[in-house]
């Protein structure tokens, strides 16, 4: 071959070979760099891993074997060690890809290309027939290789055919599978140990492995288990790689010429076509101690040329070559070194954009001894890509100028990069998982070999994070303009309901006017009042929305530009509450100092004390107290409002001053819409006053604000405020609920609500119909349940302080007492979810508010009809389970015991409910089974047999079955 592809006498060869994986990959690139050299010949190595690979990630590597066949090279070298995995047949077809240019193979034999072969058989054999004649083992066993590999089956049929020769029996049990991993030989010894229990020396005394890792692991497991090598058992390898020499293992081998081998392959390129045929070299036995040799001088290097001093090789090129392989199969690496690379992994992990990758590989790589290096990144989603964009390098003469950074093609992409003067590259896949980012293109150096990996893999983890970094900043963009888009739409919303809450004020304060004054005619129409209280409510809620808005958009302009008699408003104000708080039997008791004045405005105080003090009543339970105090402390005035109510959760303390919070997500009957709180903190921000939260759950609660005194004259001070406000008395008037009345011939309703105008009208709409039994709270429900008959419905709402309505359904379902009552849902909560939970808990309805009470009535109405029908299909069933229990034969119409029962629950005036009990009694059934059979609760049956004891005049169940002649056996 005189002259490349590229026009000039440097040819470009492209070595398709697993990088650096062992002692083998290392001797043979350091032969063929070695030939390299002294012809002036360039060699790039796609560094990729095994065809058809176990490991996921190392398939994803090999996407360089893809682009080769697209970039203009002179000729190729595939090793053998690509087929470690895959089947003879996929080995040829992948070297089919390369034939429209010269190819050469090493350590494979492939159809029509010349090959740089090893004579394995030979060395094999010698090792098998040494262990037998020199050693005189009888029981060899066998690690195999990857099941496929054409070398772990010419070894496997050496083993067995040398055996053969020498009248040895080939035993199956002592033959392991491999796959020329390390671990493989480990496990191969324990499937001999412990799968197949055989007894090292007893049934094997020797074992051949397919190559030096899987001797290297066997060994290790033989001495796991305290079998001594080669005391016990002799091992043996293949290959002679650098751990095989280690004194700790000193593993008897096969040494094959790798050097040699490579120098060969590039020598045949470069004589192409004229050089026609394979070439054939020897492998050496090398012994050492794992087989049972004594220790002895290795020989010489003979792997460096084979045969080639026969061929006519200079002597100076020869011992240039043996000199060269010598120093570098031994050589080991220098301490400072590895503390340089991992100095230089932890930087690339650091690093944040492509210009600080190139400044580090500059820096960094050079550092390791890579002179030369470029990263190219993908610019097309082909498969394979075919356009790669120079994004960053350096070479001896610094760092890539931006001129050259530009896209290359894979026909142009070495015609730039392994011009004159450039060295051998090594093509490294840059990716992370599956994902391809493009490849380092490094110069070669065999005293950085251990370098190009660890550089790879972090390269590629930096590129990732800088993707990643990429990709979140322009999410981010997208989330900052759909940020403001969902800004505009708020403020669209707001503005919405703040036009909504601006026209219902005025229908709303007539209707509460109108309402105000037919009252004073009507004040105790209980109806009446309970209309009247909602739409204080509702008119409360209105404003505080409104001015909360107006307060966060400035548009509220108190003016405290002016001096008000503090002592004298709270006076006032807490007169005004003591009025209304006396409904729920709170007191509000006020520790006021005198002549207290402080800068601000009159209508802002009124403000903060309405909302502290309406706070203080809501949650403060019957027979409550509120303290108010007002006092001067360091030259501050102290305003407080404590309360002995229910407290606040520690957690919930930092939020209650936000707008729209609720105490908690469930209470719903005192609470308003969470923003009288807010109010105040606004208020007193503009003030200047800070405020504090003293709270605990069950240690109730104290507000305290702290604001600056005036030292003003009493002349132009605002001493009060013309109609104080206050909360509307309604809302805190007590709710006229019926009393619940039991009548037996009614259906019984159980209805759980923690809101009191709900209970009260729904008992007024149902008390005719039915039994209504209420509950504020589910814990009441549960306690109410034990008191009254069992409901024949439950009607609940889901938003509740403590326990909520789904929970209060689970508990009931789970009580095999109360699992069959209809459970119906009557609630403010109206998503499709929450409906879909609560018809999947048991719920038999879910009833949205607003409702209408007549669709209320109806559904009660069928739900508890169908009940009736149910029971009493089931009474009927019942009886006639009890007439065949009291029968003789088991028969119906046959009742001699029945009709003694008959006439004994006569004579002692026993209800038809007790005698089915005193049956059951008889039959010797416990209370809980006679509430299963009589679908009654077990409290109700214990009342029952209190009764028939009673009437019957005895003490306990003996006395019973004596006086009516049981107990009665199984029919």
């Amino acid at each position: 071959m005189k002259k490349g592809m590229h026009g000039n006498d440097n040819r470009i060869f492209c070595v398709i070979s697993t990088w650096f994986r062992g002692q083998y990959q290392y001797d043979l690139i350091s032969g063929i760099e070695y030939e390299a050299a002294i012809t002036g010949t360039r060699i790039v190595y796609p560094a990729g891993r095994c065809l058809d690979s176990p490991v996921l990630y190392e398939k994803y590597m090999n996407i360089v074997y893809d682009i080769i066949p697209h970039i203009r090279f002179d000729g190729f070298i595939i090793s053998g060690l690509l087929a470690n995995y895959c089947n003879h047949r996929s080995m040829d077809d992948f070297i089919k890809r390369y034939s429209d240019r010269p190819v050469v193979t090493i350590d494979y034999k492939g159809e029509n290309i010349p090959g740089i072969l090893l004579h394995n058989s030979s060395g094999f054999r010698q090792l098998i027939t040494h262990l037998i004649e020199d050693h005189g083992y009888k029981k060899i066993a066998f690690i195999g290789g990857t099941e496929g590999s054409r070398d772990a089956q010419e070894r496997l049929d050496i083993y067995r055919n040398t055996l053969t020769s020498y009248g040895r029996p080939v035993v199956d049990s002592i033959i392991v599978k491999g796959d020329f991993s390390y671990l493989s030989g480990r496990k191969a010894v324990k499937t001999l140990l412990f799968d197949r229990k055989l007894k090292p020396v007893l049934d094997f005394d020797a074992i051949a492995a397919s190559n030096d890792l899987a001797a290297l692991g066997a060994i290790d497991e033989l001495r796991m288990h305290d079998i001594d090598v080669p005391g016990d058992i002799a091992v043996t390898g293949f290959d002679d790689s650098l751990d095989a020499g280690d004194p700790s293992h000193h593993l008897t081998t096969v040494r094959q010429p790798v050097f040699a081998m490579g120098r060969q392959a590039v020598k045949v390129l470069l004589d192409y076509p004229s050089a026609k045929g394979d070439v054939f070299f020897p492998t050496q036995l090398v012994k050492r101690t794992s087989c049972g040799c004594p220790e002895h001088i290795e020989p010489a290097i003979h792997c460096v040329t084979g045969d080639a001093v026969n061929a006519g090789e200079k002597a100076g090129d020869y011992l240039r070559a043996v000199e060269y392989v010598t120093q570098t199969r031994h050589k080991k690496i220098p301490e400072y070194y590895m503390y340089q690379l991992v100095y230089v992994s932890d930087a690339l992990k650091q690093l944040m954009s492509i210009d600080e990758l190139e400044s580090w590989m500059e820096r960094g790589f050079s550092s390791l001894g890579i002179e030369e290096c470029y990263l190219f990144l993908y610019e097309d989603s082909g498969d394979p890509p075919r356009l790669y964009s120079l994004v960053a390098g350096y070479s001896g003469k610094g760092a890539i100028p931006n001129a050259e950074k530009r896209v290359y093609s894979a026909d142009s992409l070495f015609m730039s990069f392994l011009s004159d003067g450039r060295h051998s590259f090594c093509m490294l896949p840059v990716l992370f998982r599956d994902e391809q980012f493009g490849f380092l293109l490094a110069e070669v150096n065999m005293d950085a070999w251990i370098a190009y990996e660890t550089i790879r893999s972090q390269v590629s983890a930096s590129l990732k994070n800088m993707f990643f970094i990429n990709e979140i900043k322009k999410i981010n963009k997208c989330l900052a303009k759909a940020n403001k888009k969902l800004q505009q739409a708020e403020k669209q919303k707001t503005r919405f309901f703040i036009n909504i809450a601006h026209e219902t004020k005025t229908p709303l304060t007539l209707i509460k006017n109108y309402l105000e004054k037919y009252l004073k005619n009507h004040e105790h129409d209980g109806d009446l009042l309970v209309i009247k209280r909602n739409i204080d409510i509702l008119l409360e809620n209105m404003v505080n929305f409104l001015d909360a808005e107006k307060l966060e958009m400035g548009r509220i302009l108190y003016n405290h530009n002016q001096t008000v008699y503090l002592s004298r408003i709270i006076e006032n104000k807490a007169a005004i509450f003591r009025e209304i708080a006396v409904k729920k039997n709170i007191r509000i008791m006020s520790a006021i100092e005198e002549n207290v004045y402080v800068r601000a405005d009159p209508w802002a105080i009124d403000r903060i004390l309405n909302n502290l003090l309406d706070n203080a009543v809501k949650y403060t339970q019957h027979d409550g107290d509120i303290r108010m105090k007002l006092e001067r402390k360091k030259g501050r005035v102290v305003l407080s409002v404590s309360d002995n109510g229910p407290g606040i959760a520690k957690d919930n303390i930092s939020d209650i001053f936000k707008p729209c919070y609720q105490l908690s997500q469930h209470m719903t009957g005192n609470q308003g819409i969470g923003m009288g709180l807010y109010i105040v903190k606004k208020i007193a921000d503009e003030l200047g006053a800070s405020i504090g939260v003293k709270s605990g759950e069950g240690r109730g609660t104290s507000f305290t604000i702290s604001m600056g005194e005036s030292t003003e004259t009493e002349t132009g001070v605002k001493s009060d405020i013309p109609h104080l406000s206050g909360p509307p008395e309604g809302v805190y008037a007590p709710v006229p609920l019926k009393e619940e009345r039991i009548v037996k011939e009614k259906s019984t309703i159980l209805i759980v609500d923690d809101n009191s105008d709900m209970l009260f009208f729904l008992q007024s709409a149902l008390k005719e119909a039915y039994n209504v039994c209420m509950a504020d709270n589910v814990k009441n429900a549960l306690v109410k349940l034990e008191k009254i008959p069992k409901p024949d419905l439950i009607i609940s709402d889901i938003m509740m302080d403590g326990m909520d309505g789904h929970e209060f359904l689970r508990t009931i379902s789970s009580d095999s007492e109360y699992s069959d009552i209809p459970f119906i849902f009557l609630t403010a909560k109206h998503t499709e979810a929450e409906k879909l939970h609560g018809l999947s808990g048991g719920a038999v309805d879910f009833i949205e508010k607003p409702f209408s009470v007549s669709a209320l009535e109806k559904k009660i109405e069928s739900i508890v009809s169908l009940r009736k029908k149910q029971r009493k299909h089931e009474l009927s069933r019942i009886k006639k389970k009890i007439e065949l229990l009291l029968s003789d034969t088991g028969e119906p119409g046959i009742l001699t015991k029945y009709d003694r029962l008959e006439e004994m629950c006569a004579a002692n005036k026993i209800t038809g409910r007790e005698k089915d009990v005193i049956a059951c009694i008889l039959k010797g059934l416990v209370n809980k089974e006679i509430a299963a059979l009589l679908n009654l609760t077990q409290r109700t049956v214990e009342f029952h047999i209190t009764n028939i004891y009673k009437k019957c005049g005895v003490r306990d169940r003996f006395g019973l079955m004596a006086l009516f002649g049981g107990p009665y056996p199984e029919p």
